[in-house]
């Protein structure tokens, strides 16, 4: 049984779970108001045996104010701190490359593509601000061919 996470981080990120060949949970990734929840995310992810998690790699943006890349900076080290608690292996990957694996452009978005390729999760990705959702859907799925990949190169 195969079991990836994927990991859109920040305050109001979001994680997804692919387990033998499809996408089995997608939420938001739990949080008291201006930080992450430790305790529950540390819950969430310890009811799955997880093969691989997959991570977005971020980094702070131009003209981004000192306060909220504070804020962010906090939010990933929690993500990163409980996936290392629980021994989890994690894969860190660039915006750029995940998109560009699923075929995304300037012309399309995270959340169309996460639409036509898991249809069953469209109500989750409802709304404009669900965005965060379907990259933690891509990332994981992204990742279910990085550990494949991982797996033949031993």
């Amino acid at each position: 049984m195969l079991t990836i996470i994927g990991v859109d981080p920040g305050l109001e990120g979001a994680f997804a779970i692919w387990q033998d060949g499809d996408i089995i949970r997608v939420d938001d990734l739990p949080r008291f108001q201006k930080s992450l929840d430790p305790y529950s995310l540390q819950a969430e992810f310890a009811r799955w045996r997880v093969d691989l998690a997959m991570l977005e790699e971020v980094h702070a943006m131009p003209k981004q104010g000192v306060a909220s890349t504070f804020t962010f900076g906090r939010a990933y080290g929690t993500i990163e701190g409980v996936l290392g608690a629980l021994r989890i292996s994690v894969k860190h990957v660039r915006p750029r490359v995940w998109q560009q694996a699923h075929g995304i452009t300037s012309k399309t978005s995270s959340l169309e593509k996460a639409v036509r390729r898991f249809p069953e999760w469209t109500p989750a990705l409802a709304r404009k601000r669900d965005h965060n959702r379907a990259d933690a859907i891509l990332i994981a799925a992204y990742g279910v061919d990085i550990y494949k990949q991982m797996r033949e190169d031993v």
